[in-house]
């Protein structure tokens, strides 16, 4: 009975080693997935124009934004994103936050906009890199791209 009793511990020890790398894998993915983006829609614009400015992170994740003191916050947006995936009979399902901003600049020059920083649960938190935006005078960037299209041409109608 003895060596009949072997196998069974040696497949029972086996059974529980690989339960326990199979949940320490699912932790070590899990912790994997945390994120933050940070997106620009131009990296440079005149003073008149507004542009925004969009941090994503997954949902359960809160964003703290950087300083913005240096533009007007036209508008402050948060977003949530769901999906999910079935195939097979596995579902996979993920869930992004973002948080936009429409921003102008308050003054002509070059800025840089700090790190956004996401509080996540159960994850360790992350921060973004900082970003630059060139803020140039309308009038000289107009003047400066005038004749220059390819297909500039002007005309005028006489009714």
């Amino acid at each position: 009975m003895l060596a009949t009793d072997q196998p069974e511990r040696k497949i029972g020890k086996l059974k529980v080693l690989f339960y326990i790398l199979f949940l320490l894998t699912g932790f070590w993915a899990t912790a994997q997935n945390a994120f933050v983006d940070v997106a620009l829609s131009a990296a440079t614009v005149t003073d008149n124009d507004q542009f925004t400015y969009k941090i994503t992170t997954n949902c359960d994740c809160n964003i703290e934004a950087p300083d913005l003191s240096d533009f007007d916050i036209l508008q402050k947006q948060p977003g949530q994103f769901h999906s999910s995936q079935s195939i097979n009979g596995v579902t996979k399902s993920s869930c992004t936050s973002t948080l936009t901003f429409v921003l102008r600049a308050k003054k002509k020059g070059k800025f840089n906009i700090g790190e956004a920083i996401v509080h996540c649960k159960n994850k360790k938190n992350r921060q973004s890199e900082q970003v630059s935006v060139e803020v140039v005078d309308a009038q000289a960037a107009f003047k400066e791209k005038e004749g220059k299209d390819e297909f500039y041409c002007r005309g005028a109608i006489h009714c």
